[in-house]
């Protein structure tokens, strides 16, 4: 397990100085009760401090951006779902930060601790070295067990890769034709069998670019 030093509050702010006019100008627009949205808030705060110092592949920017950008994505479809829009901002923290799913439940409740267990399953199915179909499969396999416990893991997924795949000039070119073949697979009929239509276009047209 992973341990976190106390972070300077103006270490933070410089740090997240391109994220957090972002969050703040989004937070306000939901249709949240003040409840709702100050458990929005503080799951923000939660991850900004798990993943301060850490950025995206492209090192341009804060690691946190890659979140935050997934929960306003869905938003535009389930902006009324606080319990999704936290767990998709906290979707990496276990997986990446050392975050146990146990401190997620206490913190945040179950629900969004069983999500964020699913999104962090899938995530380690996709990076195991199986052939290309045995990987497709057992992911395929790993987000209709959680969905079937809740479907908002699966929706959480979908809207991960698809901001992953608008992002991919980072990685190589044999990983990215990986991505796109393993999106092409799984995440885009996924899409469409959950409505989300102009997402699955979306994706269609990413695997493709």
């Amino acid at each position: 397990m992973l341990h976190y030093k106390k972070i300077a509050t103006a270490d933070l702010a410089v740090f997240y100085k391109p994220v957090d006019p972002i969050f703040y100008q989004w937070i306000r627009r939901l249709p949240l009760s003040e409840p709702d949205r100050a458990r929005v808030r503080q799951a923000y705060m939660f991850a900004r401090e798990k993943h301060y110092g850490i950025l995206r592949k492209s090192k341009d920017r804060p690691y946190l951006i890659h979140p935050l950008q997934v929960a306003m994505e869905i938003s535009k479809y389930k902006g009324d779902d606080a319990t999704l829009l936290i767990a998709a901002i906290l979707h990496d923290v276990e997986e990446d930060c050392g975050v146990t799913n146990d401190e997620i439940s206490q913190r945040f409740g179950a629900d969004v601790a069983l999500i964020v267990e699913g999104v962090s399953k899938v995530t380690k199915a996709e990076a195991l070295r199986y052939g290309h179909s045995d990987r497709d499969l057992l992911t395929l396999n790993k987000i209709i067990d959680y969905a079937c416990r809740d479907l908002r893991v699966a929706i959480v997924k979908i809207f991960d890769r698809w901001h992953n795949m608008g992002t991919l000039g980072a990685l190589s070119a044999d990983k990215r034709l990986r991505t796109a073949e393993e999106t092409y697979l799984v995440h885009l009929p996924l899409a469409r069998r959950l409505g989300l239509r102009d997402k699955a276009r979306e994706l269609n047209n990413l695997c493709f670019s």
